[in-house]
């Protein structure tokens, strides 16, 4: 699955170090599904939707918390986890009594800030 994910952290930063935590907005854009066994392979687009007929919700609110570390010379590294508050199942397969799924993700990161790490 492939989502467009908009955060807005605060973050707080002691020397080096940062943590951040904040809600995040993200939008389905793409995604594939492909099953292997039985010496058939199967394949399809994910499709985003409410209807019974689409396979996962377009929107997926959440909260997000991350932290890392920023070196003096511009490099950053970090991780974050996040988890939905929104059900990914369909609107209409909701009714239906489709089990709810959540996304769950966990991510690390490594960037540079132009101009240096900040404070030295």
């Amino acid at each position: 699955l492939t989502y467009i994910q908009v955060p807005v952290n605060f973050q707080f930063q002691a020397k080096r170090f940062y943590i951040g935590v904040g809600p995040y907005v993200g939008f389905g854009v793409a995604g594939k599904f492909t099953m292997e066994g039985g010496g058939t392979d199967v394949n399809w687009d994910i499709k985003y939707g409410n209807s019974m007929t689409d396979h996962v919700a377009p929107l997926d609110i959440g909260l997000n918390l991350g932290g890392g570390y920023m070196m003096s010379n511009g490099l950053r590294f970090g991780i974050v986890y996040a988890y939905s508050l929104t059900d990914a199942t369909p609107k209409d397969k909701q009714t239906a009594g489709i089990d709810p799924v959540k996304h769950i993700l966990l991510a690390i990161s490594a960037g540079y800030m132009f101009g240096g790490g900040g404070e030295k």
